[in-house]
């Protein structure tokens, strides 16, 4: 079994999904996975939990369509996962430090995402637990 390549499906499968609601057990059952062993491994492989994951996904495809269209925030909001423009204003602010409506004025650069080098493990496996 070839671990990275399932946590790459699973990866896969966010960015296929990513509009609609994701739950670890979700992303798990997808590549037939124990929930909690799967995290485990999506965090040491990619830095990240599968909840952080999906949510910088989607606010770094949200920022994208910010910058590149002059399409309605709260539509940008949904579209990219969100269940409410104040829960993406919220977490888009947390991450990028200002405002989607800021964001767009000030069409900054930002880092893409998955960033890179994500494949290259953090951690050995030996060290997951079983």
């Amino acid at each position: 079994m070839n671990i990275k390549r399932l946590v790459y499906e699973a990866v896969l499968y966010i960015h296929s999904n990513f509009s609609e609601p994701i739950s670890v057990d979700d992303v798990s059952a997808h590549v037939n996975f124990s929930t909690s062993y799967f995290a485990a491994v999506f965090r040491v492989l990619t830095g990240f939990t599968v909840k952080r994951y999906v949510n910088n996904f989607r606010l770094h495809c949200a920022a994208t369509r910010l910058v590149e269209s002059d399409q309605r925030i709260a539509d940008i909001a949904f579209e990219t996962g969100f269940s409410s423009q104040q829960t993406f204003t919220k977490s888009f602010s947390k991450v990028y430090g200002i405002a989607p409506a800021q964001f767009r004025q000030l069409k900054p650069q930002f880092e893409p995402f998955p960033p890179k080098g994500l494949w290259k493990e953090q951690a050995t496996l030996n060290y997951m637990p079983v």
